[in-house]
């Protein structure tokens, strides 16, 4: 989360790609609709007074970002176009100033930054350890399921699976560093 409230959308959108499961991400509507919210989010965060920290390069930034957002909307957002609740953000990326706009003003907010984070935050947090387990836990499971039936000793790759196993969690866990 730590890259989500620095404003980093490439290092947020790699570790979400990367920890969030893609089933989850494409098909349940709550996180599709949470995504939507992220890349506005993310959009306006040079702009946002809650997080501008300095006014050089802003409108820059600002610029790139938009591209980034009409880039989301023709792809991956293309759907969403659809549903009311998104419709009015279509027109974002096309506003010079959008913190003067009348339709844009709730998302300069602190109330609006604040429900994001949140949401945001409980959503990683709910769903990052949903992913099942990894393909090297599932192999470790039935190696040792194989060695008891056996009856063998476990030998010393059994502790470096385990390990690696506990690393693999401790990399999730980065993710949502709060």
């Amino acid at each position: 989360m730590s890259a989500f409230k620095a404003g980093k959308y490439e290092d947020f959108f790699q570790m979400w790609n990367r920890f969030i499961p893609f089933q989850l991400r494409e098909n349940d509507i709550n996180a599709v609709k949470l995504e939507f919210y992220i890349h506005i989010y993310f959009t306006i965060y040079t702009l946002h007074p809650m997080t501008k920290k300095s006014t050089v390069g802003v409108q820059k930034e600002f610029k790139k970002r938009k591209e980034i957002f009409k880039t989301f909307l023709d792809n991956k957002g293309k759907d969403m176009s659809e549903t009311s609740e998104f419709l009015a953000y279509y027109a974002l990326p096309y506003i010079p100033n959008p913190i003067d706009h009348p339709s844009f003003k709730n998302m300069f907010t602190s109330k609006w930054l604040n429900q994001i984070t949140k949401s945001t935050e409980k959503f990683v947090s709910d769903n990052i350890m949903r992913e099942e387990k990894s393909k090297l836990q599932t192999i470790y499971a039935v190696y040792k399921k194989y060695l008891k039936e056996e009856g063998k000793d476990q030998v010393d790759h059994a502790v470096e699976v385990e390990q690696l196993g506990n690393q693999l969690v401790a990399e999730r866990m980065k993710f949502v560093d709060t």
